[in-house]
């Protein structure tokens, strides 16, 4: 499942797998890059990384807390390990979407 929101002053995509995201993280180990879905692709350098993640998990407590970010009740979403990637950063009002890498 893949679930895009607004945390802080990033734009993230949530890529969530029932068997867990190590194929995700070997993919752009060996390979460098990675495509989801055919649509998103990343670098290594949009992975999520520890310090951005608790920034983020702060602030999507706070979502829950006030009920912005409400829990989808699709009975088809799967439950399972998420890995996270940067796909924009806020400038100014708007999420800019980084265009600089040929593949996206």
């Amino acid at each position: 499942m893949i679930r895009i929101y607004a945390s802080n002053s990033l734009l993230l995509l949530e890529y969530t797998v029932e068997a867990g995201p190590d194929w995700v993280k070997e993919k752009l180990r060996e390979d460098g890059e990675l495509t989801l879905k055919r649509t998103f692709s990343f670098e290594a350098k949009d992975l999520l990384d520890e310090t951005d993640r608790e920034l983020v998990q702060k602030d999507f407590e706070n979502q829950r807390s006030t009920g912005e970010d409400e829990k989808s009740d699709d009975p088809f979403e799967q439950e399972g390990e998420a890995v996270s990637f940067i796909l924009g950063k806020l400038v100014a009002d708007y999420y800019q979407i980084d265009y600089s890498t040929p593949y996206c």
